[in-house]
């Protein structure tokens, strides 16, 4: 879980996990946020076990659009095949997993971040930092999350207990 604190120089700073468990501290500058997008959807409430159904599934690929038409329309096209694969599986993620019932995506610049938020409104989850195994046909989501935030020079982490995960990707990085 991200916790702000004040880091060096008087910046603000948070401190999350990575997947594998082990914490690092990122500093940021504390700056309003531009905001480039909000969406919000409506899910199905299902029994536990019980995979969405189809309508919501499509959510993923309607929220990946209107990603890459935010950020195009920005003069960001860079970044947005990045952008794209963190929002499929963060709301991939909230879908499946949250127990909520509305998802909320927002795109905003923060200084020379982009940051991608995800809230689920479900009651929250703790993120498992082991791996999967060979054959598993799921768990890799978060992963794949954090090697784009790395490549980025970025970082990604989760508040509200467990019912918000973010990442930001550096601008200029790539």
């Amino acid at each position: 879980m991200a916790k702000p604190f004040k880091g060096l120089g008087g910046r603000m700073a948070c401190l999350s996990k990575s997947v594998t468990g082990s914490p690092h501290v990122v500093h940021r500058a504390t700056r309003r946020d531009v905001k480039l997008m909000k969406a919000k959807f409506n899910i199905r409430t299902r029994m536990p076990n019980v995979p969405p159904s189809r309508e919501d599934g499509q959510q993923v690929g309607a929220m990946r659009h209107r990603t890459r038409e935010a950020l195009v329309s920005r003069g960001l096209p860079y970044i947005a095949g990045e952008a794209e694969l963190v929002v499929s599986e963060l709301v991939t993620n909230a879908i499946v997993h949250s127990g909520g019932r509305k998802i909320t995506l927002t795109l905003s610049l923060r200084g020379s971040f982009l940051r991608i938020t995800v809230c689920d409104g479900g009651r929250g989850y703790t993120l498992s930092p082991d791996p999967p195994d060979a054959a598993d046909e799921h768990g890799r989501g978060l992963i794949l999350v954090q090697a784009i935030a790395d490549e980025r020079g970025g970082s990604w982490g989760v508040t509200d207990a467990g019912s918000t995960t973010w990442c930001e990707l550096d601008l200029a990085v790539g």
